[in-house]
């Protein structure tokens, strides 16, 4: 199966820790690859981000200067970087999954460290066994990837009124509801166990999952499945021919990263050609790339005719009633913090199984 791609954030790091995160996610990819289809989804690559993309986030303690409670400030001068990390974080209240470094120091500034998970970048074992606990906690999202890479493995051969059941070891592990446009997965289950699942076609009817199941719309599958995926495969003509915004996503406010509410402005303004986009915007190439693809899957955009009503297109679309757990609570251009919704779960949760 291919291997998902997640985020990883950094905040308050200086140049030189931040050069060996980057050496040591060079490795653990090189690693993941190899192992690629030895132990089938176990594996995912690691990506720097953004700290508000973030899947995860690593906090570097050492540059702390001061903290109140929770809240801890950095150094300044430290942060003219790519990664964009802010001067400050209250890591008592970031809910994706974290770890922070030099614990003595942080506890100096008053800060208790106890009930937080510590990673150690002088030790060669440290940030690999934090990323395999990160990627336990983040499994909700790692089995939304796989199912979404199964869907798109067999979209010629599924019909649409029905639904289908993925059985593995005689235990549903997701259902597809395609006429309510709804999967639902188990918490419990893992990536390896739905590439490798029995698909049971059902009557329309046979959709009920336990309430405890993950809940996600196929256009939110989609998206997730654009943002996370190694290569995305855009058609060639949304590189050279004006793209015109047709409806925006229906996915939630929560799931869409705080550079997709300008992309969406620009687009509601008029089309753009994908060279505009890059003039109009700060965002490199790949990633504008990934954004259009993620449009594209959900059929928002395409390289033929305007929008009917410009009006009909707003700033940002309103969140959508239905709400897990797990989703990253973003909401565009007004995210000022680093709170989100992921699960409450905490490395070395008792209720996260071995993989």
């Amino acid at each position: 199966m291919e291997l998902p791609q997640l985020n990883l954030g950094l905040v308050g790091f200086d140049a030189e820790a931040e050069r060996m995160v980057r050496q040591h996610l060079i490795q653990h990819a090189r690693q993941a690859l190899a192992e690629n289809g030895v132990v089938p989804g176990r594996q995912v690559l690691w990506s720097m981000a953004d700290f508000r993309e973030a899947d995860a986030l690593l906090v570097y303690g050492a540059t702390a200067i001061g903290a109140d409670g929770d809240a801890i400030r950095f150094r300044s001068a430290q942060f003219d970087m790519p990664a964009k990390t802010p001067l400050g974080v209250d890591i008592g209240e970031i809910a994706q999954p974290f770890a922070i470094s030099h614990p003595t120091h942080l506890k100096a500034l008053g800060v208790d460290v106890k009930f937080y998970p510590v990673f150690d970048l002088s030790v060669p074992a440290s940030l690999p066994l934090t990323l395999r606990q990160f990627e336990k906690v983040l499994r909700p999202l790692r089995n939304l990837y796989a199912l979404a890479f199964e869907l798109a493995l067999r979209r010629e051969e599924l019909q649409a009124s029905f639904t289908y059941h993925l059985e593995y070891q005689g235990r549903v592990d997701a259902l597809v509801d395609l006429p309510q446009r709804m999967v639902m997965v188990r918490p419990g289950a893992r990536p390896a166990n739905l590439a490798q699942a029995n698909w049971q076609q059902r009557p329309r009817p046979a959709n009920y999952a336990p309430s405890h199941f993950i809940r996600c719309t196929l256009p939110e599958l989609t998206w997730l499945f654009a943002m996370h995926c190694r290569e995305p495969n855009l058609p060639s003509r949304y590189l050279k021919k004006p793209i015109f915004l047709h409806v925006l996503p229906r996915v939630r406010n929560s799931i869409l990263y705080p550079r997709h509410s300008t992309l969406l402005d620009i687009l509601a303004s008029s089309p753009f050609t994908m060279d505009q986009l890059r003039e109009a915007l700060s965002t490199n190439d790949q990633t504008l790339v990934r954004d259009i693809y993620a449009l594209y899957l959900v059929k928002s955009i395409s390289t033929s005719g305007p929008v009917d009503d410009p009006l009909a297109v707003p700033s940002m679309p309103n969140e959508t009633e239905l709400e897990d757990r797990w989703t990253l609570k973003r909401t565009g251009k007004e995210l000022q913090t680093l709170q989100a919704g992921l699960p409450s779960l905490r490395l070395g949760d008792s209720t996260l199984t071995p993989e």
